[in-house]
């Protein structure tokens, strides 16, 4: 199966594999963020990140702004 994805997951969606998964965990961060009441530790936990800095600089290199910022901007 693994060897399946790694073959046609770029063909349907025009990335790897790997750029794919992390596109739909920053959309579900993005997510998370503007409509529940988590707070980042626990968006972080939830989204599988072992400490909330790993989530936070995640999030900051594909939004260019912090987890935080995100929120409070109401994006």
């Amino acid at each position: 199966m693994h060897g399946y994805f790694r073959r046609y997951i770029p063909d349907a969606f025009g990335i790897p594999p790997i750029f794919l998964q992390r596109n739909m965990l920053f959309e579900k961060a993005k997510d998370h963020l503007v409509s529940s009441a988590m707070n980042i530790n626990e968006i972080s936990e939830e989204l599988g990140f072992s400490e909330h800095a790993v989530f936070t600089r995640f999030f900051t290199e594909r939004a260019g702004i912090s987890p935080k910022e995100f929120r409070n901007t109401g994006f």
